[in-house]
């Protein structure tokens, strides 16, 4: 259900509730509220709170287990690197994701020619369903967690790894937080020509994930943590960047098109390098160099009822920096 509510003149409220019912995982009902104001017209103020609910899919829950090798792991209990037998696959007692999340936001236009908006955004995660990297396993069984200790089993005489149970679980939390910004400016206009810039980008100022014996992960701007361990995050879904955006200066006309795009996206800390690694170097992760490549692209309507476009992507061939690992 949802409700819009004029509040009072250039206040406006949407009320929205939703209702779901899973077989096996049980009811939810989550509201949300968004507000937006027009105090003058070049800017529109807006936020918008509420919660969420995923249930685990059907292969999250029933995925078949399958017993396999793991990744190449170091084994703190032996001192040796090795693959050891592990168990993969769904897991029948997931607990549904539950989110809590909000947004606070404007929209300007100063001049005719310009517009901004910038949105600040939180949200956080409970119980995401996730596959916890092996590493990370191990090293926090070896630490003594008592959670990571019922995942492994030793050796007889506890010497060594002899395997672990790496099925899909809960992970404790996540908690995101970040500002999108579009910036959009017409330089100029010349009959029915124009010349366009637009920036699109996002500042990402949190990204934490909490495994389920409450330690904590932050994940923005590097890949591993300080055990030169995978994070759970970038396994899951890749590098986290502290910043990127998409900037396109494009050029018009009546029948035609001309747009150049910057993809860019910054710095962060990597892997240890593995030469270093086997060598006994003391712990220093890699450090890979933003990136930016460029995409350039033309159309043309100068047909009746067809469009033509072709683009080029990468137009430089630009290589990416050097990646030690994960």
């Amino acid at each position: 259900g949802e409700a819009v509510l004029p509040v009072v003149k250039g206040l406006e409220a949407d009320l929205a509730l939703r209702y779901d019912h899973y077989q096996s995982v049980g009811s939810t009902t989550n509201p949300k509220l968004s507000l937006r104001a027009q105090p003058m017209k070049a800017l529109v103020l807006r936020g918008s709170v509420g919660t969420g609910f995923r249930a685990p899919s059907l292969p999250e829950l029933y995925s078949p287990e399958v017993s396999g090798a793991s990744p190449l792991i170091d084994d703190p209990f032996s001192g040796t690197s090795n693959q050891f037998p592990s168990v993969t696959g769904g897991n029948p007692a997931l607990k549904p994701e539950k989110s809590r999340q909000f947004s606070l936001g404007l929209v300007a236009e100063p001049m005719p020619d310009l517009s901004f908006s910038a949105d600040y955004f939180h949200i956080r995660v409970d119980d995401p369903v996730l596959t916890l990297p092996s590493q990370l396993i191990v090293n926090r069984a070896y630490a003594g967690d008592a959670y990571f200790l019922s995942l492994i089993t030793l050796t007889p005489d506890g010497s060594a790894l002899a395997s672990f149970d790496n099925r899909l679980r809960n992970g404790g939390r996540m908690e995101v937080s970040g500002v999108d910004v579009d910036l959009k400016w017409r330089i100029a206009k010349w009959d029915a020509r124009t010349l366009t810039a637009q920036l699109a980008g996002s500042w990402m100022g949190q990204y934490d994930l909490t495994d389920p014996a409450g330690n904590k992960q932050a994940s923005v701007g590097k890949s591993v943590d300080e055990s030169n361990a995978p994070l759970n995050a970038v396994q899951n879904g890749g590098v986290i960047f502290r910043w990127r955006h998409a900037l396109t200066l494009a050029y018009a006309e009546p029948t035609w098109g001309l747009a150049l795009t910057q993809n860019f996206q910054s710095a962060y800390d990597d892997a240890q390098p593995v030469n270093d690694y086997w060598n006994g170097v003391p712990f220093q992760p890699h450090h890979v160099g933003a990136f930016a490549t460029y995409d350039l692209h033309a159309d043309y309507t100068g047909f009746k009822d067809l469009k033509v476009g072709l683009g080029v992507k990468n137009l430089l061939d630009t290589n990416p920096p050097r990646v030690a690992g994960n």
